[in-house]
């Protein structure tokens, strides 16, 4: 029985052995050069390990603490990897100078490309990924989450984020891994300053203030609307019954006309019919009495 689960597992060994190679061609296919995945030489039998770019991109809402120089680094150098930096004659070097920090918004277009490995953690990969812009924020302020669609999901720090990239593209489901602000459920305000934690309360305070003046201009506007269309209405409805008015005495004096051309027709019809009947009865003219006669003398 024993060798049967054992023969089992090697056997499942090497379909994935054989089902990866496939998998990461496929990938391939579907992504630009740099984001291809190359499989890790390994000494080791019986592991499969490859590594990678992934893009992060990052969303984050809050101010975050830059090590960074007092005047001299751009936006564009502070947007550039931590090697390039170090590479240059006016590159900062925060250990050289502790304590000093830039607190700035991050825009929200910010990316960033990050070479990882399939072993390569959640946890990790938010370290890596601060490192690199040089954030002093502690990363359990952030987290990691795949969108796709109009869903997303939390990773767990245990998680891979290529093998989650190399199963979404195996799934086509269209995702993207996006750095964010832990919500208000899961961040661990232990990891915040006193200082950092009033000043929330006062970014809270200024926005609950926004917001409540947006509500009120909105429900004005809505208030406006609706009185004016009242207004409208009432407007309308005097319209109507004024031209229902016009019509009603506009109809009466038809009818008083049509009433009086009615009485006239039937004068006119009995004067005629009068006439008519006293033209065509015999007239008797009563003859005069006759003269008497005179004898002729003879």
């Amino acid at each position: 029985g024993g060798g049967g689960g054992g023969g089992g597992g090697s056997s499942d060994m090497m379909k994935e052995k054989l089902s990866l190679p496939k998998q990461i061609r496929e990938y391939n296919k579907k992504t630009t050069p740099v984001h291809h995945i190359h499989i890790k030489p390994n000494r080791e039998e019986g592991t499969i390990e490859y590594q990678g770019f992934v893009r992060v991109h990052m969303c984050v809402q809050r101010p975050i603490h830059v090590s960074t120089a007092i005047t001299r680094t751009s936006w564009y150098r502070l947007m550039r990897p931590v090697k390039d930096r170090g590479n240059s004659k006016d590159s900062f070097d925060s250990s050289a100078h502790p304590g000093i920090e830039t607190a700035f918004y991050l825009p929200t277009d910010t990316n960033r490309l990050v070479h990882i490995g399939s072993v390569t953690t959640t946890k990790e990969l938010i370290n890596i990924l601060l490192k690199k812009f040089c954030v002093t924020d502690n990363p359990k302020k952030f987290s990691l989450y795949e969108e796709y669609g109009g869903d997303c999901r939390r990773l767990f720090e245990e998680d891979h984020p290529l093998q989650v990239a190399l199963e979404a593209s195996c799934a086509h489901r269209n995702s993207k891994l996006v750095l964010r602000d832990n919500t208000y459920q899961t961040i661990q305000w232990d990891a915040f300053t006193v200082p950092e934690l009033s000043n929330f309360i006062q970014i809270l305070v200024r926005e609950e203030d926004i917001y409540a003046d947006k509500v009120r201009e909105r429900f004005m506007a809505w208030k406006a609307c609706i009185q004016q269309s009242i207004k409208d209405k009432v407007m309308e409805e005097v319209a109507k019954q004024t031209q229902r008015n016009l019509a009603t005495q506009k109809n009466q004096l038809a009818g008083k006309k049509r009433s009086n051309a009615l009485r006239e027709r039937v004068y006119s019809a009995g004067m005629r019919s009068t006439a008519a009947t006293a033209a065509s009865k015999p007239v008797n003219r009563v003859r005069p009495p006759a003269r008497p006669t005179t004898p002729t003398p003879s």
